[in-house]
């Protein structure tokens, strides 16, 4: 679970879960729920562009643009997004999808499953659907291996 506005989300993002994948390839699914704290927009560009397969370029470029181009609660705004989106060679989607049920919904479901799980805090590490991990990477190595039949070194 992360959150846009969140400098702890955007290093993660960056470093762990970079490092997470590389480490346990295919044996692990990644599942990032945004949580919506200062607006939906940002997340329902995620799941337009995750649905075409620039999820993570989409995620890096909106935390980019956040942190390193200082755009900051600008980039919430969907004249930003649309930047983005373009930039993703996403506009049609954009302006037919941002609204469209399926991707409301589909945010809505994100922000329910943060609800749920009573997470005030992001990054937050959920395995599992029930298991609310701390961040470190040392420490999801060892849960995620202890999950998995056949532990990665």
């Amino acid at each position: 679970v992360f959150a846009f506005d969140c400098g702890h989300c955007y290093n993660y993002h960056r470093k762990e879960i970079v490092a997470l994948k590389q480490k346990f390839k295919d044996k692990v699914e990644f599942i990032n729920q945004p949580i919506g704290w200062r607006g939906k927009d940002p997340g329902r560009l995620y799941f337009i562009a995750e649905e075409m397969g620039k999820g993570d370029a989409v995620m890096s470029m909106i935390f980019d643009f956040l942190f390193n181009k200082g755009l900051g609660k600008e980039m919430f705004k969907r004249d930003k997004l649309q930047f983005v989106a373009q930039l993703n060679d996403l506009t049609p989607e954009f302006e037919t999808l941002m609204d469209h049920p399926r991707i409301v919904g589909k945010m809505d479901d994100s922000i329910r499953f943060s609800d749920e799980r009573k997470i005030n805090s992001t990054p937050t590490i959920v395995i599992e659907r029930s298991i609310t991990a701390e961040r470190d990477y040392g420490n999801m190595v060892t849960i995620i291996n202890a999950l998995l039949k056949n532990p990665v070194n």
